[in-house]
């Protein structure tokens, strides 16, 4: 037996250190601070089969061989090597990685594995310890592969954790470990349960991008019985929540007093509302479906379910391919995601394959059929009524995304005719259900990759202009109703300096870089999504395009984010900030579908939950705006005027203000909101620097405010 307390830890004895190809390598100095005990230990007292067991397992551990796999068996380039410490033992171990893509695979990655010679028995234990040491700030996952029991493969479970620049160690429950999100879904039948029992290798995962390089240190090993104790929290080492208090409302009437001042007012003319959509997210298609609790707190309106690889997918087949790969990648059934969508209070949102599925045969089939029969099957019985379906992904830079399905330049013309077929076959396959319900079509989903929305085949023309102009005439056969609903674009505002480690000119640049979507004389000097000296007014710019070709049509931007390229590592704080500020610019900017990619994500960089279903930074300011920013806008007057940023909204007697302070010190600010008997609530706040703050102000006694402060403060 293995009494409680017991833990065996691994390491290796001082000697001369050896590669993992046998070459001959460097010891690390000594100045370092790596003096740990590196002999095999038994805590407290053990005897018998538990000794017996314990000796074996350690022995197992010793012997094992240590594996390189870059990029997870995908043809790229990235490289590693480890660098063991004894010629006999597998730890401490130095474990160097290279990232480099190429033409193939766009996200590199590599995995380290320390592969034990026979399937090692770990269920007598509850948790382990690891040593490592690694780039400070930095995401990993400790990875251990079981033998699933259901279908014999090998099953990566993973642990995220951040790395911190020293050793740490990592206290970590089994519970803690989750089956891989993105072995799941292409592994029918797997189990979910992870067999402790079967254990084949312990290891560490990476993600990167391309030209990164890094090492981490592996000192030590152990696995211990019992309970945990303070076990390691990815969620607490990214940031605490945000902060939660009440305020007593001043006096009213009294004058400002405080060096900010900011009036909220009933908006002049007619009222504008939040749109509910507002607050929508796109899925990883190429993850398992995240937990359903997590994402219900969010109460994102819509989830939409798109990107690339829905433009290589073949819903009936239930599989995609890569750029230039014949491989078939599955995914979740579409009407497992609708279900999904309908437990966490969303509408759905689905991108229709505009392309046409090519398979390694070469072949393909009609979009416009498979689109119809895609409504028919999803909108035919009683759990249907999906109403959001958008044609194509980004279709002027298919050449880039989809070099081996449309090597050449889309044109706007060709993507019309496309959009014309499927469309009209789509709205068709809708009225033969005689159901009552409707669908709305979104499109171009055009991407600012290509610069200022030009047409790839001419660059003096405009192909969202050129685009309307043709859809204008688009009409559905049996009601004549137009079969565009809704103009759509996505926008990944760009900052990162070569490498991808820091915004280019700096975070406060950064922050007032939000001008670009609405202000119509501010020129662009540092986002990269468009040229230097331009004057973008990117909603200003689509609400003209409407009026001139489209009057009637909606406007959502279905993806939106900074950077698109993958694991881009900002200082969190400054997207957070970024964010805030864009939620209110689009919601004064009258957008009425609007979804951040991503919800979930293995580049934590990016999502709101990572893989492993635990929370980023990006997580907190979505789940304020969605749970309180709604209703009617009021209109505001800031003095001095880039004071701070404020965005209101009232809901019957309540209110909502949203306040984002940019700068790197706290702003004294007194808010006065004028309610509908023309009264003043007087709220009176030192807004914390580099914060968002989010104020509820409740009728009719307006007594006290509710505050929510998240800032830098909260984020590490």
């Amino acid at each position: 037996m293995i009494i409680p307390g017991e833990c065996v830890i691994v390491g290796s004895p001082k000697g001369g250190g050896i590669r993992a190809a046998g070459k001959p390598a460097k010891k690390f100095p000594a100045s370092r601070g790596q003096a740990v005990y590196l002999a095999f230990l038994l805590s407290f007292c053990c005897y018998g089969q538990g000794l017996q067991a314990a000796e074996s397992l350690a022995k197992d551990f010793y012997s094992a061989r240590w594996r390189v796999t870059a990029d997870s068996g995908w043809a790229a380039s990235s490289g590693g090597e480890v660098e063991l410490y004894s010629r006999t033992k597998s730890l401490p171990a130095k474990l160097r990685y290279s990232f480099n893509k190429n033409n193939l695979w766009q996200w590199p990655e590599i995995t380290f594995s320390l592969d034990l010679p026979k399937a090692g028995d770990l269920s007598g234990f509850s948790w382990l310890k690891a040593r490592l040491r690694g780039p400070a700030n930095e995401e990993m996952y400790l990875v251990v592969t079981v033998e699933d029991k259901n279908t014999g493969a090998l099953k990566p479970c993973i642990c995220r954790i951040r790395t911190a620049g020293y050793p740490v160690d990592y206290k970590l429950p089994f519970s803690a470990f989750v089956v891989s999100p993105d072995w799941t879904v292409r592994n029918p039948g797997y189990s979910p349960d992870i067999e402790w029992k079967k254990v084949r290798s312990i290891g560490m995962h990476k993600k990167g991008s391309d030209g990164g390089k890094g090492s981490i240190f592996w000192e030590r090993l152990a696995f211990y019985r019992g309970g945990c104790p303070s076990p390691y929290d990815i969620e607490k080492d990214r940031s605490a929540s945000p902060r939660h208090f009440l305020v007593p409302l001043g006096k009213r009437g009294r004058k400002n007093v405080y060096s900010g001042r900011v009036e909220i007012f009933p908006a002049k003319g007619a009222s504008r509302t939040v749109s509910r959509y507002l607050y929508g997210a796109n899925l990883a298609s190429w993850l398992d479906l995240p937990e359903e609790e997590q994402v219900r707190l969010l109460r994102p309106a819509f989830l939409r379910l798109g990107g690339p690889f829905l433009d290589r997918y073949s819903w009936s087949r239930g599989f995609y391919t890569f750029p230039r790969s014949a491989l078939r990648m599955r995914m979740f059934p579409l009407d497992r995601f609708v279900r999904f969508c309908r437990a966490v209070g969303s509408e759905p949102m689905i991108q229709i394959n505009a392309l046409g599925y090519r398979g390694e045969s070469g072949g393909g089939f009609s979009a416009d059929k498979e689109a119809a029969e895609m409504v028919r099957y999803l909108n035919g019985g009683p759990g249907g009524g999906v109403r959001f379906f958008e044609i194509g992904n980004e279709p002027f830079i298919w050449h880039w995304t989809h070099p081996d399905l449309h090597p050449q330049p889309c044109s706007a013309e060709e993507y019309s005719v496309r959009f014309e077929k499927i469309a009209g076959a789509m709205r068709r396959a809708q009225t033969e259900l005689q159901n009552g319900r409707d669908i709305k079509i979104f499109a171009p989903a055009i991407s600012t990759a290509w610069q200022g929305w030009r047409d790839c085949l001419d660059g003096e023309e405009n192909a969202v202009e050129k685009f309307l102009a043709e859809s204008a005439s688009f009409k559905n056969e049996a009601d004549g109703r137009p079969l565009l609903d809704v103009l759509s674009f996505h926008l990944f505002n760009r900052f990162a300096a070569e490498g991808g480690r820091e915004a280019q000119h700096g975070n406060a640049a950064l922050l007032d870089a939000t001008a670009v979507w609405w202000k119509k004389d501010y020129v662009n000097s540092y986002d990269k999504a468009f040229a230097a000296g331009d004057k973008p007014a990117v909603l200003p710019r689509f609400r003209k395009w409407i009026a001139d070709y489209g009057p009637g049509l909606e406007l959502a931007v279905t993806e939106f984010n900074i950077e698109s390229e993958s694991m881009i590592n900002y200082d969190m704080l400054w997207k957070v900030l970024y964010l805030s500020d864009l939620y209110g610019i689009l919601a004064e900017g009258g957008v009425d579908y609007a979804a951040q990619f991503c919800l979930n994500s293995s580049d934590q960089n990016i999502a709101m939950l990572d893989d492993t279903g635990k929370k980023t930074a990006l997580y907190h300011p979505f789940r304020l705006y969605s749970n309180y920013f709604s209703g009617v806008l009021m209109d505001k007057k800031v003095v001095p005027e880039n004071w701070v940023s404020v965005y209101a909204s009232r809901q019957g007697g309540d209110y909502t203000l949203m306040a984002i302070n940019k700068a790197n010190e706290t702003r004294d600010t007194e808010f006065l909101v004028g309610t509908d008997n023309g009264d003043s609530v007087i709220f009176k706040r030192r807004l914390p620097a580099l914060s968002l703050s989010c104020i509820r102000l409740k009728g009719p006694a307006y007594k006290e405010a509710e505050v929510w402060e998240y800032g830098r403060a909260q984020i590490h």
